[in-house]
């Protein structure tokens, strides 16, 4: 019996509301090998002209681009949108072709479909909910977030609480 790795993945980001902002992303990739400690693999970068849901989307496809080979993944999103795409939305969109239940066209397909494209060999679930790296990330963003702004003088309204 063959069995996949399972690697936990754990989101962040300092980008809130509808308006494109700056701000911080941030993932934790945890390997987790029966047995042993948990091997974690941990990036926080900053990002411009960037809504919240595009930076939702823009840290998990980050976080699986570093992915080598299939995997289970348990995918632990800041964001209820992300979570309502691939749990509630998605498959109605494709057959849709890419139009909301309003007929609209839905926003940020490319990095949907390519997030879906990445995610193809792996069996994978998204979830919201606090985990244990929780406190750890916001507090780890929002000092990212404190350095860009004192770095360029920008306001801190994108400081996630």
């Amino acid at each position: 019996m063959i069995t996949t790795k399972q690697v936990n993945i754990y989101t962040v980001s300092t980008i809130t509301g509808v308006k494109v902002a700056a701000g911080v992303i941030g993932y934790i990739l945890e390997y987790c090998k029966e047995g042993q400690d948990a091997v974690t693999l941990t990036q926080f970068e900053e990002v411009e002209n960037m809504t919240a849901n595009e930076a939702a989307i823009e840290v998990v496809l980050r976080a699986v681009r570093r992915l080598t080979q299939a995997c289970t993944l348990s995918i632990y999103a800041d964001s209820a949108y992300l979570v309502a795409v691939f749990t509630q939305w998605i498959e109605g969109w494709q057959q849709n072709e890419w139009r909301t239940a309003r007929k609209n066209l839905v926003e940020h397909k490319e990095q949907l479909q390519e997030l879906l494209h990445l995610l193809e060999p792996h069996e994978y679930t998204f979830l919201q909910e606090n985990h244990t790296y929780h406190g750890y990330m916001l507090r780890t963003a929002n000092e990212q977030l404190e350095k860009m702004v004192s770095c360029t003088g920008a306001t801190e309204r994108n400081k996630h609480v």
